[in-house]
């Protein structure tokens, strides 16, 4: 029987693919939360690993032991990407082909690295060359410095750590993003709070934007974009799971 072992960041990534699947049982290893799943007769664990190049570490640390407890024989890192090709649309799922390390500092952008990633087979999606960032991508400005200096089309977070893991236990990993801001579309500025850890000034900032109306709109789009992502992200991960 094979055995899947499916990693995303957030649940709302992944809450699609939860009420899928039948949920056995739940455990902690160190912060990240596995379930243990069945479906069709396919044994899945779905790992929340947390938001961001330190929790995406800690979560490749602990991967060995994940891959031997649940005798992993196809991975994936799955969840949300924002787009640096002007191309993407939203909810558009892509199937990263390479992936690159790329890191702010200051003003400049380095790139430490390069790996290839699976492409699986029988999953109705555009290849694309993307890379991991140490912050989250959330101005127009840098996403397109990023595609017109690194060539790359969609941005995530996480997804490179793993991978590189995967990669020294000899597992060809897969890498399936749906698109959740275009290439042309500001983020709110709490989602960088959020997505650096300060949990209580995204809070803050969040709920001041309750109390401005043009605020509330660019919010409600980003979250329906989201929630638009998410379902094909879902659908598409279904279809490599039944490969």
């Amino acid at each position: 029987m094979r055995s899947y072992l499916i990693l995303g960041a957030l649940k709302i990534e992944l809450s699609g693919l939860l009420g899928l699947f039948t949920v056995k049982q739940k455990r902690k290893i160190g912060h990240i939360l596995v379930y243990c799943c069945d479906y069709k007769g396919r044994n899945v664990w779905v790992a929340l690993t947390g938001m961001g190049e330190k929790r995406a570490r800690d979560a490749a640390n602990h991967l060995s032991g994940m891959i031997q407890d649940a005798q992993v024989s196809a991975l994936a890192m799955v969840g949300l990407c924002g787009a640096t090709d002007p191309q993407l649309a939203i909810g558009e799922v892509g199937v990263y082909t390479s992936l690159k390390r790329l890191e702010k500092k200051g003003e400049n952008m380095i790139c430490h690295g390069m790996l290839k990633t699976a492409v699986p087979k029988h999953v109705s999606c555009r290849g694309l060359q993307a890379a991991t960032v140490n912050v989250l991508a959330h101005t127009q400005t840098l996403k397109a410095d990023i595609y017109k200096k690194f060539g790359v089309q969609a941005v995530d977070m996480e997804s490179y750590y793993i991978c590189r893991e995967a990669l020294k236990r000899q597992i060809p990993p897969a890498v399936i993003r749906a698109v959740s801001d275009t290439a042309g579309q500001n983020l709110p500025s709490f989602m960088v709070d959020f997505s650096e850890n300060r949990r209580l000034a995204g809070l803050l900032k969040l709920i001041r934007v309750m109390f401005r109306p043009s605020c509330i709109k660019n919010a409600i789009i980003v979250f329906r974009n989201t929630k638009l992502a998410a379902s094909n992200l879902t659908e598409a991960v279904r279809q490599w799971v039944l490969q």
